[in-house]
């Protein structure tokens, strides 16, 4: 399953559009009542490599992925680098 999105005005737009798609792809998952919590912070781009990098793929990209079961190595490697940075 893949989309595009065009003539998106703002990053802002494109973050709100990302995380619609989000809860319904939860909703496919989860068959019964779920509270959805969200909390945005402003967190050092050196310790947030992984949206880094998934914005820049998604910049690349000319549609949407949804890795269901594993992301790419290098995403998980990140992963493991953000953690350690922000345990710090």
């Amino acid at each position: 399953m893949w989309s595009s999105l065009h003539q998106c005005a703002s990053a802002e737009e494109v973050e709100a559009l990302a995380c619609r798609e989000g809860v319904r792809l939860a909703a496919e998952w989860v068959r019964w009542p779920t509270i959805l919590e969200c909390e945005v912070k402003n967190v050092r781009r050196e310790c947030n490599r992984v949206a880094h990098e998934l914005a820049q793929l998604a910049k690349r990209s000319v549609h949407s992925t949804v890795w269901r079961e594993n992301a790419p190595a290098y995403i998980n490697e990140l992963l493991l680098e953000d953690c350690k940075l922000i345990s710090r």
